[in-house]
């Protein structure tokens, strides 16, 4: 259990930890004696080497992270990366380094560790600025106990929004699932205003509002592609699909934001992510 124990101002941490034998994993909890927010997190590492390999997925409050660590140094800059769980499709993408170049953050948290939870081995390749490998693999089997522990403290279940909702497509899913109870209800006002949504209002994401939501979505990119539409995040499309790159589309969130009224737009600039 976790106590957290109060002498007049100064608050004293307690742990928990708990290793799940033969797998490598270790999870630790904690609640942090600064903001009070619980802290778990899961750790498998392993030396190569003077080099210390390392997977964290670690939920802090609500937000949720997944990292790797390789004891070398890779770049300063965005760091090509390769990945693959058994025996799946090669992954290729590009992940921004820590602020000691030596560890990447993975581009979709979420994602990589539900993924953590279906295979039996995860590995890892990051390009260093000499363009050399640096390679990682981690035992995933038994590790599920500890990984859904640190899942259900961001509040997320081990199934995506996407496995939940058929049609919707997974980087809507993972979009939506970084919306807290205030954006949730305050974009259902939006859509509502726009005419895009009829259902409850309320702060759960269902089936109807996520489809809602990828409708509007789809909808906005294609009338932005017959120019019907001017803005922000339009213009920038236009600049990715003027040069023939693979553009990079713009969040959920940030759309509906710029086809918001200007009195829910107010109110939808107060808000960060997460809330």
């Amino acid at each position: 259990m976790i106590k957290l124990l109060r002498a007049t101002s100064v608050a004293i941490l307690a742990h928990t930890s708990l290793a799940i034998a033969g797998s490598g994993w270790v999870l630790d909890e904690k609640i942090d004696p600064l903001t009070d927010e619980r802290v778990a997190t899961a750790t498998s590492s392993y030396a190569v080497g003077l080099a210390k390999r390392s997977a964290i997925v670690r939920c802090k409050g609500t937000k949720l992270e997944v990292y790797f660590g390789f004891g070398e140094f890779l770049n300063n800059d965005l760091v090509p990366v390769r990945y693959r769980l058994d025996k799946e499709l090669l992954v290729d993408e590009k992940w921004f380094p820590s602020a000691e170049g030596t560890a990447v953050f993975a581009r979709e948290d979420t994602d990589i560790a539900r993924l953590f939870m279906k295979g039996t081995t995860f590995i890892i390749e990051a390009e260093d600025f000499r363009g050399q490998p640096h390679r990682a693999s981690f035992d995933l089997s038994g590790a599920r106990k500890i990984l859904s522990r640190v899942l259900q403290q961001c509040s997320l279940s081990e199934a995506g929004l996407d496995q939940k909702v058929k049609g919707l497509r997974r980087e809507i899913a993972l979009d939506l699932e970084r919306w807290g109870p205030k954006n949730i209800a305050t974009n259902k006002n939006i859509l509502r205003a726009l005419g895009a949504y009829d259902g409850p209002q309320d702060t759960t994401i269902d089936a109807a509002f996520a489809l809602s939501v990828q409708r509007f979505y789809d909808d906005y990119l294609l009338q932005c592609k017959e120019n019907k539409l001017s803005g922000r995040n339009c213009n920038s499309l236009h600049i990715f699909w003027k040069s023939e790159m693979k553009p990079v589309t713009p969040p959920i969130s940030a759309v509906i934001y710029e086809r918001a009224p200007s009195d829910l737009k107010k109110e939808a600039g107060k808000l960060r992510v997460g809330e």
